[in-house]
C-alpha cells in the first residue's frame, strides 16, 4: 500500500511485512513512476530509497481507519 501526499511532499509506504515508513521531499513525478512501475519494491530500493525517511513503528488507534491513521502520523 501506498500513498502520496502533494501538499506536503510525502510518501507513505506500507510493505507486505506491515512495515511502514514515511519518506519526505519527494516530488510529485516520483509517486507516479512508483505507480506505474511493475514493480514497487524495485522502484523503492533503486529511487525513493535515498530520499530521508521515518518508520513508522505503530500507530496509536487500532479502531481506526489506515486512511485516519497514516494521516495523523504525517500531521494532515
Amino acid at each position: 500500500y501506498a500513498t502520496y501526499y502533494n501538499r506536503k511532499r510525502t510518501l507513505f509506504v506500507m510493505f507486505s511485512n506491515a512495515h511502514c515508513y514515511e519518506y519526505q521531499d519527494v516530488d510529485q513525478h516520483i509517486w507516479e513512476g512508483l505507480r506505474a512501475s511493475p514493480s514497487a519494491g524495485a522502484f523503492i530500493n533503486r529511487v525513493i530509497k535515498n530520499h530521508h525517511f521515518n518508520k513508522i513503528d505503530k500507530f496509536a488507534d487500532k479502531t481506526r481507519s489506515l486512511k485516519d491513521n497514516i494521516n495523523e502520523q504525517i500531521n494532515i
